[in-house]
Formats: structure tokens, sequence, C-alpha cells
């Protein structure tokens, strides 16, 4: 399938540039899943920092923004300057276990999860900020980028965009789990809010049929990340597998 990208939002923009710093100052930490605990804090999602880094900015500004952001880049000497395609190989022996983790927990874990109706798991696992899928999703924010060297690459923008799938499924898992356990309550008719009536939480059945309803949708966007990176791969690095 085709994957070409005619005209690139700002932010989406900001975003790559973003990444593609990380990877040339080689300042980006993401955990290791096996060594990921509720107590450990990872760093907010680079799209999160990106997307507020666009907000209020015109078009012109956005794109005045992005060409300073880049000339910097460009103008970083020694070690530094690497960056993008020169650098995939490092990158992945740093990211690639997180990305390729994003399968198992999905296929395994999640599904795990469902059968039991652990949503206490489910939601720790899920947490937008300190959660081991919001690591996994880190990890593939950078994995795509590398694929970008001065300018974001068609391939790159395509595979964040599978990305931002996956995180649109990590919210609606941790919502479905916060339901699940009684701490994300719904009310229904009143008046601003005064005499609603409380919706009840969801029962096993519900919430497995929404569950496995985003995990489709999700998976769509897992594969699709996968065959992009597929094509064209460094020739070091093993295909990635689809779920």
């Amino acid at each position: 399938a085709s994957h070409a990208v005619c005209q690139q939002p700002p932010a989406t923009m900001m975003r790559v540039l973003a990444l593609l710093m990380i990877l040339a100052t080689g300042s980006a930490f993401v955990p290791s899943a096996h060594k990921l605990a509720s107590s450990v804090r990872t760093r907010a999602p680079v799209s999160a920092i990106s997307m507020s880094a666009a907000e209020g900015m015109t078009r012109r500004e956005a794109s005045a923004a992005a060409a300073a952001t880049l000339a910097g880049l460009l103008a970083l000497p020694g070690p530094a300057a690497a960056r993008g395609r020169a650098t995939q190989v490092k990158t992945w022996a740093r990211y690639g276990s997180r990305v390729e983790t994003t399968r198992s927990w999905m296929a395994g874990t999640f599904q795990g999860y469902v059968k039991s109706g652990d949503f206490a798991s489910m939601k720790a696992d899920t947490d937008p900020k300190k959660g081991v899928f919001t690591s996994f999703m880190t990890a593939c924010d950078l994995w795509a980028a590398s694929y970008s060297d001065a300018n974001p690459s068609p391939k790159t923008v395509a595979m964040l965009d599978d990305v931002n799938k996956l995180r649109e499924f990590q919210a609606e898992v941790y919502s479905i789990a916060r339901r699940g356990l009684g701490e994300e309550v719904k009310t229904t008719g009143g008046l601003f809010g005064v005499g609603g009536k409380a919706e009840p939480a969801p029962t096993p059945a519900e919430a497995k049929t929404e569950l496995l309803a985003a995990y489709e949708k999700a998976k769509v966007a897992y594969n699709d990340y996968c065959v992009i990176n597929n094509e064209g791969r460094p020739f070091e690095i093993d295909e990635l597998s689809e779920l």
C-alpha cells in the first residue's frame, strides 16, 4: 500500500523533529520492559511534548519553529550530528526490544487480562504516565523517527500514524479498566450534573466485548507498522512479526 504524504500538519512536523533531536543527542531514556515497576517513573510520551509545543501556533509560526529546530540540529558538532539511518542499528539495540514487546503484550499479556477480567493489572499497564505500554509506544515513536534524516520521511509519518492509533487503544483500554474497577463513573440525566443517575460498571461480558473490539483496531495498526517497517529495513535487523 502506498503511504505517500502530500502535506504534513505542523504538529506532526514538530513531533518528528523532536524525535530526531532525541536520537541525535542520545538523551532519551526508556527502561527495559522487564525492569518496569509501579514505582518507576518514565518520561512523558514524546508526542505529548511535541503537541503541547505546537499549541497556539499558526501554520507559519510552526513552520518557522520547525525550520529553526532543524537548523540547530544540523549544526550540532561531532558525534551528535549522526542521526536517522546513520544510527539505526544503534537505535534498534536500544529500543528494539520494547518495539517487539508491544506484540507479545498485546497477543499474550493483554489477552490474559481480558480472559481473567484483571482490570487492576490492565489499568496499571496502560497508565498514560507510568504504564509499560507507554514505554512501548515511546520506543515505537523513536524507531519510526530513525527512518528520517534532515526531514520527516513519508515512512516515518506513516509509522507514527499507526503509533497514534495504538495510543488510542491504550487510552480506551485504560478507560474500560477504570470503569470495571468503578473508578470512572458516568452519570445520566439530572440538570447540570445534579440529580443524575450513576451508570453501572460494565459487566464482565460487556467489558470483554469492548476490549476485544479495541484490540482488533489496534491489531490492524500494529500490523501496518510492521509492514511499513519491514520494507527497506536495515539488513542487520530482523523483520517485525505481525499479530
